[in-house]
């Protein structure tokens, strides 16, 4: 480039541009795990509020009919989500579609011969696989079904999502899962 006042030619020098690049780059080191730490948050909102839905109709359901539903079939909520039987992250149990879908989330709904009911929803792929939120409610009182946990399945690091990213703590394991609150 040539300067018009001079004549000489001007442009950037190698460590001049060897600092911009190397600004840039601590930059993005930066703000990339801010902005991946954002995402899994929305993520973790959207997810949170389909479990406390269902949780919802679980209860309205069980107040109507005293007992606790053992599918999505039976249960006053339309979720558009895929229904599918069987388990995610080993967890399910009941009849007909007892687990719906999304595209990196699952929810589930297990209940076992007046001994337990619960909602569970979890991410089924990516860094927090088999972390979510469970709404449950147990027979022996360990669980009164008025909370709403953060749950981690047993067995990875304990606290990887439900006290990094939403702030939990600890309450106690139960059947291979960790519940924070």
């Amino acid at each position: 480039m040539k300067n018009v006042i001079s004549g000489k030619l001007s442009g950037f020098t190698l460590i001049e541009l060897l600092v911009v690049v190397l600004i840039i780059g601590i930059l993005a080191a930066v703000a990339l795990p801010q902005y991946q730490k954002a995402v899994i948050k929305s993520r973790s909102a959207q997810l949170y509020t389909a479990v406390n839905a269902i949780a919802t109709a679980v209860h309205s359901y069980e107040l109507a009919n005293g007992a606790w539903p053992n599918n999505f079939e039976a249960l006053d909520i339309d979720l558009p989500l895929e229904g599918k039987t069987g388990t995610a992250c080993g967890l399910s149990v009941g009849s007909g579609i007892t687990k719906k879908e999304g595209k990196d989330y699952a929810v589930v709904i297990g209940y076992y011969a007046n001994t337990w009911g619960d909602v569970f929803g979890v991410f089924t792929s990516g860094d927090y696989n088999c972390t979510g939120f469970a709404y449950l409610i147990t027979q022996d009182g360990t669980f009164d079904g008025q909370h709403l946990y953060c749950v981690e399945r047993d067995g990875g690091v304990q606290g990887r999502f439900c006290s990094k990213v939403m702030n939990k703590q600890f309450v106690q394991n139960y059947y291979g899962w960790d519940y924070f609150e």
